[in-house]
């Protein structure tokens, strides 16, 4: 059975989740079930977390073409110098690609940032703790307010 502590952490460690979501598909060019997949709720005794792992997004996630890409909202970027976009023959999977050498083969994916770099940017980190302060304030009071009810009902 789990304690009290610990499903009140799993609440708000879903709560967080939902909150990261949030401010990353605000600030970046992804949605919110693309993000999801990458987010771990940590859950202990003593508190919860999230953790963030992935590769770093393609190029191809983020609005590509042959002038550049969009990973940030409204921002536009180029592409990086000697790439170019190809669309594979036989998966016809569209991509930024450079060439290792000189020769036509090999090439290799170009990528950008990923999920955890998205998550510790300072903006999107800032509204999540702005959020979780607010939270705390109200679940602060609200714990008080219980507390204060039962000693008087006790008297």
């Amino acid at each position: 059975m789990r304690s009290k502590n610990c499903v009140q952490s799993h609440r708000y460690a879903i709560i967080y989740v939902a909150e990261y979501k949030r401010e990353v598909s605000r600030k970046y060019n992804l949605r919110q079930k693309d993000i999801a997949q990458y987010l771990t709720k940590l859950t202990t005794y003593n508190g919860g977390g999230i953790k963030a792992q992935s590769p770093h997004f393609p190029l191809s996630d983020f609005d590509l073409d042959e002038t550049g890409f969009t990973v940030k909202r409204d921002v536009r970027s180029p592409l990086p110098p000697g790439a170019f976009v190809q669309t594979m023959p036989q998966s016809g999977y569209r991509g930024a690609f450079t060439r290792d050498s000189r020769s036509r083969l090999p090439i290799r994916k170009q990528t950008t940032i990923g999920a955890a770099e998205m998550l510790g940017a300072s903006e999107v980190r800032d509204a999540v703790q702005l959020m979780a302060a607010d939270s705390f304030n109200y679940e602060f009071e609200r714990q008080y307010n219980l507390s204060a009810e039962q000693l008087l009902e006790h008297k």
